[in-house]
């Protein structure tokens, strides 16, 4: 606590992130590999609220879970990848004890994981509407995309100036987006 009272002190607003995708899951120790049951829940709950406490309230909470997919796991040992509708069903899990503390969930998002979910018009219909989304792409890999080129997940975002958490809500999805480019 003291070390937030400090950075909130030099006008920085510490913000929680723990990722709770189980391709970053290392951090969660055995817990990462009870994906799906109750003690994973229960495990990810008290996490979620002992930190929001710690925290004080924070107005956002970022809860990750990105790259849950096998290609990303490729060279893990175990590979725990959710079925869409079980990973959709744990964020929306995790997003609603975020926001019974008082906090806005936050997730990473790309165009892969969009498709993994049926697509844009299925994503949008059953992702919560309170979580603030963080598209990502890495631009350094091939930084001279053409317009058809740009992700999915950009293309969602209407144009503005970037910046880590500047906000934008799409006029077609009605999404919560943050404009990050890497």
């Amino acid at each position: 606590r003291e070390e937030l009272e400090r950075l909130r002190s030099k006008g920085l607003t510490p913000l929680p992130k723990f990722n709770f995708s189980s391709a970053h899951s290392a951090w969660l120790g055995k817990y990462g590999y009870m994906v799906g049951t109750q003690t994973y829940y229960d495990v990810c709950r008290d996490l979620i609220e002992e930190v929001c406490d710690i925290f004080d309230g924070p107005e956002y909470f970022h809860i990750g879970m990105e790259e849950e997919d096998a290609s990303s796991q490729k060279n893990k040992p175990i590979a725990i990848v959710r079925a869409p509708h079980i990973m959709m069903r744990d964020i929306n899990y995790l997003a609603d004890i975020c926001k019974a503390k008082g906090a806005r969930a936050c997730i990473w998002l790309n165009s892969e994981m969009i498709e993994s979910f049926g697509g844009e018009e299925s994503f949008c219909k059953n992702i919560s509407k309170d979580i603030v989304m963080t598209p990502y792409y890495y631009r350094w890999v091939r930084p001279y995309y053409t317009e058809d080129e740009i992700p999915k997940t950009v293309k969602l975002m209407k144009k503005g100036t970037s910046g880590v958490y500047k906000t934008y809500t799409t006029e077609k999805s009605k999404l919560n987006l943050t404009h990050t480019l890497f």
